[in-house]
């Protein structure tokens, strides 16, 4: 009999099959039963099965059923997946596994359910028994396991776990968190956007070395009083870890690396990071935390102690703690407490077989009491250890660092709401301005335009500390003394003064303090003197004495009967007439002059003594 395609068998038993004459063996043997696909339902469903058969097993290869097909009958690499309802369809067993959320070993065969709850439905517990359902909670590859521990067992040579749904500590078997053991591992856990919730000390821990680990693409939350995230425990070289677009929450160190370790490699990249301490404690021998895109916010940021830390991309590292200035190194004894500092990010000495590296390329550093970035070394102490920190980039929102952490050609500004960024400085030149008598001067120089740093050469190679140093001072004056001389009518006079050649400045007085100008020095030329002679021909001559270039004052006209005066005249012709009348308010005096007088009789008076002048 071969049931297949779209036949539909109903019946109290849909298809049946048994052997009540007792035929031999070999009869029996000729019986062939084959369902491989089509319909088969019982019409009496809670009890009796769909599919019965008292000489033939595995038979079943296909089909929907309306009760759980007996597991006897299901033919090998194939499986019953069944819903909640009980609606039981055969398929291999592959797919099965790959639509469940739970399985039930029955009869050494797994009777698949699509969800827990499909289990727990078509397997009542019986006389007080519940059945043993196994919830499938994460897959490697398609196949499905109901702990974390046989997953990452199965995909510990590089393949990748994946949830299927939020998970708590029962989804663990053994320590109810994600525990690497076994030394060589290569593993990917996949959140799937899933969340694992937990209440226990810790969170993801790696116990062996030569391990590669990634945790991505979801929410990890630890609720217990006292738990870490990640810890590599002591002494496990060469761990790399990579938690990558993963939310995680502890209450305690989020991060975390044994100092005994070396070659610890941890990236965080895009990542949301809380918790009520330090958020990261890194005190490796060698290896590099990088912290890429990542939010990270806690009492303390990052703690350095050893190996190296890069920051890039846009993190923003944000501490909330009072700020603390350390007065002693932390020397990781788990009975003291790491102190708190306040910072974004610490980097304390100490331990000083190890060199620390901390490159600050980008990101946000903020600290809301302290320190954006604090570097603590005991006074005096001597280490051949490097202690190397570079900040090339960046914004710092509080206490900024230290000037000396900014890397060569770069400098720090204060930007327009108070926080401080990184820059490449802009150098333009700054040509020399000699020193005068009485004014410094300044060497030539370079000058950055963003942050006003200043450097003898555009290399930066000397950096100017004290501007003072780039002062050329004043010459001071170096002043002749002439002495007065007084003026005559050829020659100019001198004032007495101080004169200093290099600045071409004249000085009033000999302790140089009055300043005048080259004309204040000069006393003009005496002015000549000229005699102009009034001849009026009517009487004696009258002389007065002018300056040169002077006009005249129009002395009183002279008076004789019978004669009228006409005014007074340049020039006396050899009869006695005059001409070219003199303007008193125009003509200037410019050599000695004889003025003469004019008449003209006055009819009809009887003319007097006739004058000399006509």
């Amino acid at each position: 009999v071969i049931v297949s395609d779209n036949a539909k068998i109903v019946g109290t038993v849909a298809l049946h099959e048994s052997n009540p004459q007792r035929n031999p063996a070999e009869a029996i043997g000729k019986v062939v039963l084959e369902v491989r696909g089509g319909t088969a339902e019982t019409t009496s469903p809670g009890e009796s099965s769909a599919v019965y058969s008292e000489d033939c097993i595995d038979f079943v290869s296909g089909g929907t059923f309306n009760t759980e097909v007996p597991v006897k009958f299901v033919a090998d690499n194939h499986a019953l997946l069944v819903d909640e309802d009980g609606e039981a369809t055969v398929m291999t067993e592959a797919d099965a596994e790959a639509k469940a959320g739970a399985a039930v070993e029955k009869d050494g065969k797994k009777v698949y359910y699509t969800t827990e709850k499909a289990a727990e439905n078509n397997n009542p517990s019986a006389d007080g028994q519940k059945p043993e359902i196994e919830v499938f909670v994460v897959e490697v590859g398609g196949k499905k396991f109901s702990t974390m521990e046989e997953a990452i067992d199965a995909a510990k040579n590089g393949g990748t776990v994946t949830l299927l749904s939020d998970l708590d500590g029962d989804a663990f078997s053994g320590k109810k968190y994600i525990n690497i053991t076994e030394a060589g591992t290569d593993v990917t856990i996949d959140l799937a956007g899933h969340k694992i919730s937990l209440n226990n000390a810790d969170t993801v821990s790696v116990l062996a070395p030569n391990v590669t680990l990634a945790v991505k693409n979801g929410t990890i939350v630890n609720t217990h009083k006292d738990s870490y995230g990640l810890y590599t425990y002591a002494v496990n070289d060469s761990i790399d870890v990579t938690f990558e677009d993963l939310t995680l929450r502890t209450v305690d160190q989020a991060i975390g690396v044994q100092g005994q370790n070396s070659n610890q490699n941890v990236t965080l990249k895009n990542c949301d990071i809380k918790c009520e301490t330090t958020a990261v404690y890194w005190p490796p021998k060698s290896g590099t935390l990088t912290i890429d895109g990542t939010r990270i916010e806690a009492k303390s940021g990052v703690t350095v102690k050893g190996g190296s830390v890069v920051v890039k991309g846009d993190t923003v590292i944000t501490a909330t703690g009072d700020k603390v200035v350390p007065d002693d190194y932390y020397d990781g004894n788990p009975d003291k407490k790491l102190v708190s500092t306040g910072s974004a990010i610490y980097v304390e000495s100490g331990y000083n077989d190890r060199d620390i590296a901390l490159d600050i390329q980008s990101g946000t550093l903020e600290s809301k009491n302290g320190v954006t970035v604090l570097y603590y070394a005991k006074e005096g102490e001597e280490t051949e250890a490097n202690r190397d920190i570079a900040i090339s980039g960046g914004t710092f929102v509080g206490e900024p660092p230290a000037d000396e952490f900014i890397v060569p050609g770069s400098g720090l500004n204060k930007n327009p709401d108070g926080s401080f960024g990184v820059h490449e400085h802009a150098l333009v030149e700054v040509a020399e301005v000699p020193a005068t008598c009485d004014k410094d001067g300044a060497k030539a120089h370079w000058k950055c335009e963003v942050c006003g740093d200043l450097y003898l050469d555009e290399g930066m190679k000397t950096p100017v500390s004290d501007p003072n140093t780039l002062v050329l001072a004043k010459l001071g004056h170096k002043a002749t003394h002439v002495p007065g001389k007084p003026a005559t009518v050829d020659t100019e006079g001198v004032v007495e003064h101080w004169y200093c050649a290099a600045c071409n400045t004249y000085f009033a007085d000999a302790k140089l303090t009055k300043t005048m100008s080259k004309a204040e020095t000069i006393l003009a030329k005496l002015p000549k003197e000229f005699t102009v002679t009034f001849e009026s021909g009517a009487g004696k001559p009258v002389a007065v004495v002018v300056k040169d270039g002077a006009l005249l004052d129009e002395p009183s006209a002279p008076a004789l009967k019978g004669w009228k005066f006409l005014g007074w005249f340049k020039v006396k012709n050899a009869d006695g007439t005059v001409a070219e009348k003199w303007d008193f308010a125009k003509d200037a005096v410019t050599a000695d002059t004889t003025l003469y007088g004019g008449w003209v009789k006055d009819e009809p008076a009887k003319p007097a003594a006739r004058p000399t002048n006509k």
